[in-house]
């Protein structure tokens, strides 16, 4: 008789102890598939059952009786079909990675891959067996975990769904809810975490802005942005940036609203609703300045907005936000060197005259068009790939011994393709691990071409000119760094230095884009004139009538450092230097005499004090007083006294604090202060409002 096929064990260890417990036992080679099997009856006489095992990967074929022997299975597969073990092996890697598994549920809980290499290098050592292997940057969260980032999303989208107010984060009640919903949850949420995360703005923090403005006659500078909230909506603001009488700037965000809401309105709907948050922070007459950029999705209707300002006494002008051209010049260079799509037909143009002029350079062009994608084919292979990581992590290892430091950075940089600065630190990285990527590219030539498939890095060198481009990339790119950087910054003055920054940047675009650079590399010449070109039509430094430029140029002569005489440096026409001398002289005859009004009213105010000290039974008002008996003041007795010393003193070029250079002179030239005080707040960028804190 046939025994009962229940008996059939198929086990990765000996058999002990009864068969009733041998059959929890599932062997590791039919768990992950490897081999398949079926039972079959032999011819003898005593009806022996045998097992047919099939290797799921080729042919092979073994006849086991009664019980599957695992170690001749297992030997088999490792030695013909070793990849792909390494290959489940690399998916149960991941998947514990991503926190969708854990080890003993994987294949790295068995032996399957124990006394397999890859490269010379134990596949234990890459994906090993228990967790303490695992550094804290691999570790996640398991599925279906509680996740407090997203309940404070779900959290805030509600808020905002239903318009509750912000205060209702630190309602007893609400705090006793998510207590009680889980202890520790009251702290993830209140009226100050939220005001981070939303962008509403509360009703305290209004009121203490609004006794602030109160407080001084500082003239406001707006910046209009957009930007887009942890819960996925994207939004439009309007930010404050004003100097209080101490100098100290000030920064808050008054209105902000959905994007989709305003583009669902007309302009002048929008303008009449922006004006009111002005009248209703009674700053509507005190604007000086508008930053903003044009690309945004509500540029177009805010120009009714921007439209109504230029006609207000003591607004100066519309300021074209930086960050904003110096990402169009970038994108441009980015562009002709194929580090960022360009579909136009002027490109496609460009690029078809550029090959058939220069046929002697095909292979190199050719090269140089690919190194984008070959980069971050490389840095996506070692990154995402453990074995290639630490091979390359060896590299950088022993770079460092040879150059004896123990310092700088040990991984490669991908790139966000929507942000220059991102791209810029990639291809910083890159060429700092030169040395390195060479070598790795060396022993990656040896690799098996079944190993080089499963990597999908399908190059295996850089050559010297592809390293040499490259690098002179990285340099135009780097000129634009300084001033992003330096004019991004929210808590300090910026304004002062971008017509320095820009022009700079002119000149240095200019000078590099020489007839040699065109020969060599004609799509980086061709993209460093077409960033040129994007900078100039926002900044025509050297037209006689950029009328545009004037606000920027005044703010930079109110730096100590820089003054008037910083422009007999410059090449611009003496037309546009004679209109800049007689508009800050104008200004400053303004500011003047709104300091005599306030000196006039300051002194009647005394006056009127010091008299009724000795009428104390009259009413001040019963003694008529003209107001002409206060012009004078001997302080003012020189019409440009201020402004010609200022100008006329020698510049301060080490300075390295401006707000104290001005602190310092309060006293003597009250008129320039208080000039310095409206201009030098106007912001160089429209930066999104995060929160709505000051400065």
């Amino acid at each position: 008789m046939a025994k009962n096929s229940n008996q059939i064990l198929f086990s990765d260890t000996p058999f002990s102890g009864s068969l009733e417990d041998e059959k929890e036992k599932v062997a590791s080679v039919f768990q992950y598939n490897l081999f398949t099997k079926r039972i079959i009856l032999a011819s003898s006489p005593d009806g022996c059952i045998n097992i047919e095992l099939k290797c799921s990967k080729c042919r092979q074929c073994f006849v086991h009786e009664l019980r599957a022997n695992t170690k001749i299975l297992k030997h088999h597969f490792k030695t013909k079909h070793a990849l792909c073990l390494i290959k489940e092996g690399e998916a149960a890697h991941k998947a514990i990675q991503d926190g969708k598994a854990q080890i003993q549920e994987t294949i790295l809980g068995t032996d399957l891959l124990d006394g397999l290499k890859i490269c010379g290098r134990p596949v234990s050592e890459l994906y090993p067996k228990t967790p303490k292997f695992f550094t804290e940057t691999f570790k996640r969260k398991r599925k279906g975990e509680f996740d407090v980032e997203i309940f404070r999303n779900k959290f805030i989208r509600m808020v905002e769904a239903n318009n509750l107010p912000a205060e209702f984060c630190d309602d007893p009640e609400t705090k006793d809810c998510l207590e009680y919903v889980r202890p520790g949850l009251q702290d993830v949420i209140s009226l100050q975490i939220i005001d981070r995360y939303t962008n509403r703005v509360p009703e305290q923090e209004i009121r203490d802005f609004k006794k602030e403005l109160a407080e001084t006659d500082s003239r406001i500078a707006l910046s209009v942005n957009e930007w887009e909230s942890s819960s996925g909506i994207e939004y439009y603001g309007i930010t404050c940036h004003f100097h209080d009488d101490d100098l100290e700037l000030k920064r808050y965000r008054i209105f902000s609203e959905e994007v989709s809401i305003a583009r669902s309105i007309t302009g002048d709907l929008l303008k009449a609703r922006l004006l009111n948050v002005l009248r209703e922070h009674k700053i509507e007459d005190r604007i000086v300045s508008i930053s903003r950029a044009d690309y945004g999705s509500v540029g177009i209707l805010l120009d009714e907005f921007v439209a109504h300002h230029e006609i207000m006494p003591g607004f100066i002008g519309e300021i074209r936000c930086v960050r904003d051209v110096v990402d169009l010049a970038t994108h441009e260079i980015l562009s002709y060197t194929n580090f960022r799509i360009n579909e136009t037909t002027d490109f496609a143009r460009f690029k078809f005259e550029i090959d058939r002029a220069h046929p002697n350079l095909e292979e190199f062009l050719l090269n140089n068009w690919t190194l984008p994608r070959t980069i971050r084919m490389i840095i996506r292979g070692i990154n995402d790939n453990q074995l290639l990581a630490l091979i390359f992590a060896e590299l950088v290892e022993r770079q460092k011994m040879r150059e004896n430091r123990s310092d700088g950075p040990e991984t490669l940089f991908l790139d966000n393709e929507t942000e220059w600065l991102s791209t810029y630190k990639m291809i910083e990285r890159f060429l700092h691990f030169q040395k390195e990527i060479n070598a790795f590219l060396e022993r990656y030539k040896l690799f098996d071409s079944r190993e080089r498939e499963r990597f999908e890095i399908d190059v295996v060198a850089i050559s010297d000119s592809e390293w040499g481009n490259l690098t002179n990339l990285y340099r135009v790119l780097q000129i634009f760094v300084t001033p992003t950087i330096e004019l991004q910054a929210s808590e300090r003055l910026t304004i002062n230095m971008t017509f320095p920054h820009i022009f700079r940047l002119l000149e240095t675009l200019k000078s590099i884009n020489n007839p040699t650079l065109g020969a060599e590399n004609p799509y980086l010449a061709r993209g460093i004139l077409e960033a040129y070109k994007r900078i100039y039509s926002h900044y025509p430094l050297y037209e006689a009538n950029c009328e545009d430029l004037i606000t920027l140029c005044i703010c930079t002569a109110l730096d100590p450092r820089f003054k008037l005489a910083y422009f007999e440096y410059t090449n611009l026409s003496s037309e546009f230097k004679k209109k800049l001398k007689s508009r800050l002289q104008s200004l400053y005859t303004r500011y003047k005499q709104e300091q005599e009004k306030k000196e006039r009213l300051s002194q009647r105010d005394r006056f009127l004090r010091d008299l009724s000290m000795f009428h104390t039974h009259s009413h001040p008002d019963a003694f008529p007083i003209n107001d002409n008996i206060f012009m004078h003041d001997k302080l003012y007795e020189d019409d440009d006294d201020d402004l010609s010393a200022y100008l006329s003193a020698r510049r301060e070029k080490s300075l390295k604090d401006v707000v104290g250079s001005y602190h310092s002179i309060k006293g003597r030239y009250p008129v320039l202060y208080n000039m310095a005080r409206d201009f030098l707040a106007i912001p160089a960028m429209a930066t999104p409002a995060a929160t709505s804190s000051s400065g």
